[in-house]
């Protein structure tokens, strides 16, 4: 448990910060964001040098590399450049062969909790809609994973940065961001696909093809196919996060007809899915040899 004193100088650390940010010129939180002590160089010199309290505002890795145990201002200021990574603790290897023995997460692991300390009610309220999936451990619209990992950081006052990732059998997955732009801006979510080297050599086989794409009883060109399957993809986001999804619910069939999606290669008309299940697994079975895996 925390001492009197120690309560009392961090509560001085964070007066000084909210005092300091509301009176700031609005020109210091815009793009590209600066912290104050880039800002104000000389000034975080000057202060560190005399030792003052004016040094709450003057944390930055360069200065707390020099003077990140001068005194317990200083400790509590550089608090957030130092790694809490606790190097006595087990650590885990995981690779794509663990992935792929093991099971997926159950429902019940899957809606851990990941609370952050503190968020203002409106973002809490705009986090729990459902394609962010508030309280879910996956990255929204994720519905199954082999390894979810949520985490909530957080820095003094602001509201917390939430970052959720989730990976599958075949090594691939999504992760997510949410946070607030410059710390106190719009709360946003950031979605990118991990691993993405199989969907993207199935988009480039699709465009470099030499075989027609008939979709709704229309026949396009490769690069209008491959441009059509990257907006649905786009689309989907989360929801795909292996090659085997893209082709069963992107690359089978239209979604707006249910029609199925052919091709026409040397006059043979053969379904898509099909088609790009083969150069799937043609794919692998190359990069598996060690070989360069270029679409035929």
């Amino acid at each position: 448990m925390k001492s009197r004193e120690d309560r009392m100088s961090i509560a001085r650390f964070l007066a000084l910060i909210i005092t300091a940010t509301a009176f700031l010129p609005r020109a210091t939180f815009a793009l590209p964001w600066k912290s104050y002590a880039q800002q104000h160089a000389s000034e975080c010199a000057a202060a560190w040098a005399r030792k003052t309290d004016e040094r709450a505002l003057c944390g930055g890795r360069q200065f707390c590399t020099a003077h990140g145990n001068d005194d317990r201002i200083s400790r509590i200021v550089c608090d957030p450049y130092v790694s809490k990574a606790d190097r006595r603790l087990d650590s885990i290897t995981v690779t794509q062969a663990r992935l792929a023995t093991a099971r997926d997460l159950n429902a019940l692991e899957m809606l851990a909790r990941c609370q952050p300390d503190y968020i203002t009610p409106t973002d809490r309220d705009a986090l729990r809609k459902p394609e962010i999936g508030f309280g879910d451990i996956l990255p929204g619209g994720m519905k199954a994973a082999r390894l979810g990992l949520c985490a909530a950081i957080q820095l003094g006052p602001f509201p917390a940065t939430i970052v959720k990732i989730g990976i599958g059998a075949a090594g691939a997955g999504w992760m997510e961001v949410t946070w607030n732009r410059n710390g106190t801006g719009a709360r946003e979510t950031h979605t990118v696909r991990l691993n993405p080297a199989e969907i993207d050599h199935l988009l480039a086989f699709v465009g470099t093809s030499q075989c027609a794409f008939i979709r709704n009883g229309t026949s396009y060109p490769p690069a209008e196919a491959r441009e059509h399957l990257s907006g649905k993809l786009k689309y989907a986001k989360a929801r795909i996060s292996t090659a085997e999804e893209f082709i069963r619910h992107l690359a089978t069939e239209s979604s707006m007809s249910g029609e199925p999606y052919r091709v026409k290669c040397d006059g043979k008309v053969i379904p898509a899915g099909v088609w790009l299940a083969d150069e799937l697994q043609r794919f692998r079975k190359v990069a598996a040899a060690g070989a360069p895996a270029k679409a035929q």
